[in-house]
């Protein structure tokens, strides 16, 4: 398999491109795509095929767990029962934007890390997706986190369906993250 690889505009996503690559995730494949810290690589959390593979791209291991990001600030009420001020204060001020936040999960006795990335690519293509999406950095494990596309191509072409091209990155590191629990 050769990555498809689309060059999508930052400024004004596609919606037909957004919708292909969120068409690919629903499917069970794995999109690489931009975020203001780094590329991720994106997969549908629900799905224990395309997470089993994305465990196996990254060649990472199954006990580490994967934050998920979300589009809007509302919807972490749907992973996680956590209301304690001081994290919606902390959310309020840096979301979206490079933070993730763990946080205790719905599911009892379980955590989540969840982000809402600053990039219209990234937001545009979890609203299009319609599921949870697991987004770890799109490198293999131990490696430097790539900052644009060809980067994370350097080590993953073959391995993903899509990888969306929109330019450098903002930041070139990963995202803060404050645990909450």
């Amino acid at each position: 398999m050769r990555t498809k690889v689309l060059t999508i505009n930052s400024a004004l996503p596609e919606p037909d491109k957004i919708a292909e690559a969120g068409r690919v995730i629903r499917q069970g494949g794995l999109v690489i795509f931009p975020t203001e810290t780094v590329y991720g690589i994106a997969a549908d959390a629900n799905n224990p095929e395309a997470m089993e593979r994305l465990i196996a791209v990254k060649q990472r291991s199954a006990d580490k767990r994967f934050s998920i990001l979300i589009s809007q600030r509302g919807i972490i009420d749907n992973y996680s029962c956590y209301t304690e001020p001081n994290l919606y204060k902390l959310i309020d001020k840096y979301w979206p934007g490079p933070l993730t936040v763990i946080v205790p999960s719905r599911t009892p006795g379980e955590t989540v890390g969840i982000r809402m990335p600053d990039h219209t690519i990234a937001l545009k293509l979890v609203e299009e997706s319609g599921c949870t999406i697991a987004a770890p950095s799109a490198n293999l494990e131990n490696k430097k986190a790539p900052t644009n596309v060809h980067e994370a191509l350097e080590d993953l072409d073959g391995k993903v369906e899509i990888a969306i091209d929109g330019g450098p990155v903002d930041f070139g590191i990963s995202s803060t993250i404050v645990d909450f629990t």
